[in-house]
């Protein structure tokens, strides 16, 4: 299992809303406390952090972020759809039916977030953290979990398809109504109490 890399930034404060390099559509090292830089041809974020944003879909067309945070910040419904995250952390943000489908996620952290209704078909994925998430009905396929870690997330009513859970670990997590396909579990890490649930997947009665 690799590491996750932390993001990048330097010191910043509230009182920062440093513009140091703003130039051909980039922005980097800034601080952004509810406005967002809306009606501008951005394609680049790198070193920044965003609190307590609600964003809008055509806010974030086209654009990747590097080395970024956000922190209290509404993706409700956002297609995100192709973009690139790398080493970008999401703390206690509001992501309902946010799709990530074919997005490239590496050494990302999403930290007490709702994922309620997410989709993450055919994402990309280099070491990527869920810690106390709650995923009620989203949505996993294609997907390489070979560094993923799950950490007291809700899995409660989640699909799992075409994406091998091998040596991941569940046990600290909720799964009941989970929908995972029989092949997608082998050697998937769980604990006894979830396994009631797991054999029932695979058409075993216990009595």
């Amino acid at each position: 299992m690799k590491t996750r890399v932390k993001p990048k930034i330097k010191q910043l404060t509230e009182s920062s809303f440093l513009e140091l390099t703003h130039v051909e559509e980039f922005f980097q090292l800034e601080f952004f406390k509810q406005v967002y830089p809306s009606g501008m041809l951005v394609t680049d974020f790198n070193e920044c952090v965003f609190h307590d944003i609600i964003f809008q879909k055509h806010d974030l067309d086209k654009i990747s972020f590097m080395d970024v945070i956000f922190y209290h910040c509404d993706f409700s419904n956002i297609e995100f759809v192709d973009r690139a995250f790398y080493r970008v952390e999401f703390h206690d943000c509001k992501l309902v039916g946010t799709n990530f489908s074919k997005v490239h996620l590496f050494d990302c952290l999403f930290d007490s977030c709702n994922l309620q209704y997410s989709n993450f078909a055919d994402c990309k994925c280099k070491v990527i953290e869920f810690s106390h998430c709650h995923f009620l009905e989203a949505r996993f396929q294609g997907m390489d979990f070979s560094n993923a870690i799950f950490e007291e997330d809700d899995l409660s009513e989640v699909e799992i398809y075409t994406t091998p859970m091998r040596g991941i670990d569940l046990s600290s997590c909720l799964i009941e109504g989970i929908r995972i396909e029989p092949n997608c579990l082998k050697e998937m890490i769980i604990s006894p109490y979830q396994a009631v649930f797991l054999v029932q997947i695979l058409g075993i009665k216990v009595k």
